[in-house]
């Protein structure tokens, strides 16, 4: 089991940082979209719920999203969404 407090802090870090636009070597799906997933999944293994419903709706609104992120994030919504009302 990984470490989801370092990984939350991390991701959360590493949103902060912008991406190099000049730049071709530059992987543009992980600013685009993969940071934000790897933050929500640690705000909502960490207990952050506000954080990760946050970041998905954040998600879902990018046209860029893959599919299939697209449809996980959906279907991990509603789970997030129950937390917020405890």
């Amino acid at each position: 089991m990984g470490n989801y407090v370092s990984a939350d802090v991390l991701s959360k870090k590493a949103l902060e940082v912008s991406a190099p636009q000049n730049d071709i070597f530059v992987e543009r799906p992980i600013n685009d979209y993969e940071i934000l997933v790897q933050f929500a999944n640690c705000s909502y293994l960490t207990e952050k719920y506000a954080g990760a419903d946050q970041a998905i709706e954040i998600l879902l609104a990018n046209p860029r999203l893959p599919s299939e992120i697209r449809e996980l994030m959906k279907n991990n919504h509603p789970f997030i969404k129950s937390h917020l009302n405890d």
